[in-house]
């Protein structure tokens, strides 16, 4: 069994009409040459192929991408009141899935986490809050089902601009009322060391390679990863060649054992491989062509020496135990 702690499913279907009920290889077809390929890359997921790898259980997105400056973002959306609507579309496309394709659930309590062999559970994470309005609708999207919130990406927003802003820590004490978890990914180092000491909840990086590894800025810093594990939460590593040293699958577990090495142990990482997030097959080591090769990350650990636990924690069951926590 495998979890995917990070997918951008319902923004890519919402805005570029992705069928993910069909096959990866098929989309990745028809998209070929095409606007869609040029800016997301060849496509890595499908529900064939999350049924052939065995991933039952993803975290999905609810996602808005940031405003330009001009005021406008490229999905179309002008102010938090847009990126709230395209939310509640994205919404609407995993309650349809769970509705008419039998493989589908949503999870909306503890129970539903624990997969059954055939089904795909979806998780709702939040990618960038300037879908939340206000307070009211942090209780609206955790009634609906999300458990995790992403204040932040790659762009200032209503809630970091390079530290936090008082919508943020407002933010913040609503997620700790809900008992719902704060995803650091994208945050800088001073949103980062803001929220960490405000917010006391659970915390994850549901997609993120650790700085020492990708040498960038945009990497997740040590001290983000020792606050995570002190809290008993997750990395999810990107296996991603843009992200790496190099495009190889041995780049892939550098990164996952230098995760572990820095967070104390195996028990805080996982996958969150953001797969068609703005990239596609062309970025992955050729083992992984698409999400249902996830599980040759488990034989590679395990030809190194790592344990059946550990190999096991890594590929679902670290995600399984945060995820367990925040669900009724």
């Amino acid at each position: 069994m495998i979890v995917d702690g990070h997918l951008d499913l319902a923004y890519n279907a919402l805005v570029d009409g992705r069928d993910y009920r069909r096959s990866a290889l098929a989309i990745r077809a028809d998209e070929a040459g095409g606007p869609i390929s040029e800016s997301n890359g060849a496509c890595m997921v499908g529900l064939p192929e999350l049924l052939a790898g065995d991933v039952r259980l993803i975290v999905t997105t609810l996602f808005a991408m940031p405003r330009s400056e001009a005021g406008k973002g490229e999905c179309g959306y002008v102010n938090q009141h847009g990126a709230h609507e395209q939310a509640l579309a994205q919404l609407g496309i995993y309650r349809r899935w769970a509705a008419t394709w039998p493989e589908i659930d949503l999870v909306a309590t503890a129970a539903d986490v624990e997969r059954p062999e055939g089904r795909v559970g979806v998780a709702l994470l939040i990618e960038n809050a300037d879908c939340i309005r206000d307070p009211e609708d942090v209780a609206l999207f955790h009634e609906a089902g999300v458990r995790l919130v992403g204040p932040a990406w790659l762009a200032p927003n209503e809630y970091v601009v390079n530290g936090l802003t008082k919508s943020c820590r407002t933010l913040l004490d609503e997620l700790t009322r809900l008992a719902m978890c704060l995803d650091l990914s994208h945050m800088s180092d001073t949103a980062i060391g803001e929220a960490v000491r405000r917010f006391d909840g659970p915390i994850v990086a549901s997609h993120a390679i650790p700085r020492r590894v990708t040498g960038k800025a945009s990497g997740l810093p040590e001290f983000a990863i020792r606050e995570i594990a002190a809290r008993d939460g997750v990395i999810g590593v990107i296996p991603a060649g843009w992200a790496l040293p190099a495009n190889t699958l041995a780049a892939v577990c550098d990164a996952i054992e230098v995760t572990a090495e820095i967070a104390g142990g195996a028990r805080h990482v996982a996958i969150g491989s953001d797969f068609d997030g703005g990239f596609g097959a062309e970025q992955m080591p050729p083992e992984i062509d698409t999400v249902g090769d996830l599980g040759v990350i488990g034989t590679a650990l395990t030809e190194r020496g790592w344990s059946a636990d550990d190999v096991d924690g890594v590929l679902a069951g670290n995600w399984l135990r945060m995820l367990r926590g925040l669900y009724p």
